[in-house]
């Protein structure tokens, strides 16, 4: 189906950040099998990095080319905070751009991934005028939020409002990325297919244990910019006390530097503890601290955020052999067995107690574990094993 044409509308770039990587994953998927697909950015600097091919006559946009796909970015302007909030909440500037591509291309299907709302909504009529699927990738249902700018506290109300009220109405079908949210439309009675943080296998590095010190310890790892969402503290005091005679865990830390410690924990010598916060640092770096790790530790609050997303840290760890600690949360995490393919305690409680027993586990149990932890990943993250239902629910009207 070579004249089959997907217009993908994200707000992100290329495949540099969590989201990133899921459209562009996504993308490839389809054309493998056959698909167009481009990519239609809210972003004026979303395509920095990938080649510059100029403009488009009949569009104005800028456009971009990242591994045989076509970014589309809107030309930057000085438009001020307020004709910004007013994009955020209307969309207008960003449907216009839509109708201008489709008439310039002829698309079949238009993804929108996790918009705010107003898109979905100023495109439902033209979409069905058009002939057009409207498919929503949906990956995230925010937990409120009271501090920050306006429009990063107006955006989770109106993701929510979206996914409440207009997707029914608006979305012919709906990719979700977890367990929770393929529930949550299958209810609804909406087209719905679950497909997770998608890994390209035949690429992926292996995890290879790295060995700081001269004495055997454990390599924990967390990546990723914790917010609201992500708890670390409880994982500092358990490496603390269970480093307090000698050292038995090393616990690297991407995303956060030392400032940050200070202020949710405590001052102290952190290296003395086995920790060591490394700051903000390039997506390659953070992926060879994982590669160098036995455990990936991601510890959440069991709330609705967290049983809806799913996280790409994950993805990327299981499938390089690093395993995988988790609290329940009642979200993806329970599509590991336990104590096989990683650990998943049932409160923070109990966090100290487990890392206790795996201080205690001969070498070879953790290489099985993370060997496990690979294998299911093969299957979890394979894009081959989504391309059946992601084909049907692309198929044309």
């Amino acid at each position: 189906m070579p004249d089959h044409k997907i217009l993908y509308i994200i707000r992100c770039g290329l495949p540099e950040s969590a989201a990133g990587i899921r459209v562009f994953q996504m993308a490839r998927l389809l054309q493998k099998n056959g698909y167009i697909v481009d990519f239609l950015c809210a972003d004026p600097v979303a395509a920095e990095g990938a080649a510059n091919h100029g403009h488009d006559q009949q569009t104005g946009d800028r456009v971009y080319s990242y591994q045989g796909f076509r970014y589309f970015v809107p030309e930057p302007s000085e438009r001020g905070r307020f004709r910004n909030l007013a994009e955020l909440v209307t969309a207008e500037r960003l449907c216009r751009r839509v109708k201008k591509h489709q008439c310039a291309e002829g698309y079949d299907v238009f993804v929108l991934y996790n918009d705010p709302g107003p898109l979905t909504w100023r495109l439902r009529k033209y979409c069905a005028q058009q002939c057009v699927q409207l498919i929503g990738d949906i990956t995230e249902w925010y937990a409120p939020r009271s501090r920050g700018k306006i429009g990063e506290r107006l955006m989770p109300l109106m993701v929510g409002h979206r996914i409440r009220r207009l997707d029914k109405c608006c979305l012919d079908g709906v990719i979700a990325v977890s367990p929770f949210l393929y529930d949550y439309y299958r209810r609804k009675g909406m087209k719905t297919i679950f497909i997770p943080p998608l890994m390209q296998g035949s690429g992926q590095q292996t995890a290879v244990k790295y060995h700081y010190y001269t004495h055997p310890v454990i390599n924990l790892v967390y990546t990723g910019s914790p917010g609201e969402k992500d708890l670390l503290v409880p994982l500092f005091e358990a490496v603390e006390h269970l480093n307090r005679k000698k050292l038995r865990f090393r616990l690297d830390i991407a995303g956060v530097g030392e400032e940050y410690l200070k202020v949710v924990w405590k001052h102290g010598s952190y290296s003395e503890l086995g920790i060591f916060a490394h700051g903000r640092v390039s997506r390659e770096e953070a992926l060879l601290l994982g590669y160098r790790a036995d455990f990936c530790v991601l510890l959440r609050k069991a709330k609705r955020y967290a049983r809806a997303g799913f996280s790409t840290k994950m993805a990327e760890c299981m499938s390089s052999g690093t395993a995988m600690i988790c609290n329940d949360v009642s979200g993806p995490e329970q599509l590991l067995v336990n104590g096989r393919e990683g650990f998943v305690i049932a409160g923070l409680e109990e966090l100290e107690a487990m890392l206790e027993k795996v201080a205690g586990m001969e070498q070879n149990r953790i290489k099985e574990i993370k060997e496990a932890a690979r294998e299911k990943a093969k299957v979890l993250f394979s894009p081959a094993a989504y391309a059946a239902p992601l084909l049907k629910l692309m198929e044309k009207r």
